[in-house]
């Protein structure tokens, strides 16, 4: 994950049972990250309005969003409530509820434990990260793709250049 850059990569996403402590509150209990920045399964189960939980092997500056004292394992139950506020944006973090934080140190050794009882193998790690990773850098496209940055590149590439310009380019190529 640190060699490609990749901060987040989700192990498990599921639907889950709602948190009923969670109803009456007003908004998530714990920062969360914007609806833009999640896969796709977990933005059609937000579009669902269905509560779910989320479990991600993460680092500990997670898209300069969530901060961590060290790498670990996260671990989120997002639960739908009902605003009573006029329509808002799809993703909105006023919609749920979320519970939750990171393993690290002695628990992320019994998180760990636990996950060898249930069958995560070596082998099935690898393959959810390597697919994780696949799916960050998938994002993190479209996201630049929406913001424009493509665009602006081949704008600057296209661009005419003074002899002495394409020299500096070069220079900074090298």
């Amino acid at each position: 994950m640190e060699r490609q850059g990749v901060d987040r990569v989700i192990l498990s996403l599921y639907e889950s049972q709602p948190d009923q402590e969670a109803f009456g509150k007003w908004s998530q209990s714990t920062p969360y990250y914007p609806f833009e920045m999640l896969n796709e399964t977990e933005q059609e189960i937000i579009k669902s309005k269905k509560s779910y939980e989320v479990v991600a092997l993460v680092r500990e500056n997670v898209g300069r969003i969530v901060q961590y004292p060290e790498p670990g394992v996260e671990k989120y139950n997002r639960t739908h409530v009902h605003p009573m506020l006029p329509k808002l944006k799809t993703g909105s973090g006023l919609d749920y509820v979320t519970k939750g934080g990171i393993y690290i140190g002695e628990e992320l050794k019994k998180f760990v434990q636990n996950g060898d009882e249930s069958g995560w193998t070596p082998g099935i790690i690898r393959e959810v990260i390597q697919n994780g990773i696949q799916e960050y850098h998938n994002i993190t496209k479209r996201l630049m793709e929406k913001a424009g940055v493509y665009k602006t590149l081949e704008k600057m590439e296209s661009r005419k250049y003074s002899p002495f310009e394409q020299i500096m380019l070069d220079i900074r190529k090298r």
